[in-house]
C-alpha cells in the first residue's frame, strides 16, 4: 500500500509542477545528502533546477547487497520533497519534507526495505 501511496504522490507532485501551480520551495535540494536505514546507507547527489524538478544520482550500499548506483528524479514543492530512484524499481523512492534546510525526514521505499529516512546534507560538494 505504500507502494502506491509513493506512486500517487509522486504523479500529483509532478503534475503540479508542470502546471506552475506548486508553491515554492522552503529550501534547496543541491548537494549531497546521506541517511541509514537498516543496513543500507544511501547517499544522495541532487540538483534542483528552476522548474523545482530535481535530477541526481544515488548510491545504495549495504552489507548484504553491495553497493549499487541508480538515477534519481523528483519535484520540491514548499517543504515537501518527493524523489523516485529509478530503476532500482518501478515504485521505489523518498516522500519526506525539510525539517530545516541540513536535513529531510520521510519515507523510503526500495525493494528490500520500507520505512522512515533521515537525510542531511553534507559539507562541501557534490561527492557522486
Amino acid at each position: 500500500m505504500r507502494r502506491v501511496a509513493l506512486v500517487v504522490g509522486t504523479l500529483t507532485m509532478m503534475m503540479l509542477a508542470g502546471c506552475g501551480d506548486a508553491t515554492a520551495p522552503t529550501h534547496s535540494v543541491d548537494g549531497t545528502w546521506r541517511g541509514v536505514i537498516g543496513d543500507q546507507s544511501i547517499t544522495l547527489s541532487l540538483t534542483m533546477h528552476s522548474d523545482q524538478t530535481v535530477t541526481g544520482t544515488g548510491i545504495d550500499s549495504s552489507a548484504s547487497a553491495g553497493v549499487k548506483m541508480f538515477p534519481v528524479r523528483g519535484t520540491v514543492a514548499g517543504p515537501t520533497v518527493v524523489l523516485v530512484f529509478d530503476p532500482v524499481a518501478l515504485t521505489s523512492g523518498f516522500s519526506g519534507k525539510f525539517m530545516n534546510d541540513q536535513t529531510l525526514t520521510g519515507s523510503v521505499d526500495f525493494p528490500s526495505v520500507t520505512g522512515d529516512l533521515h537525510l542531511v546534507r553534507q559539507p562541501g560538494r557534490p561527492q557522486i
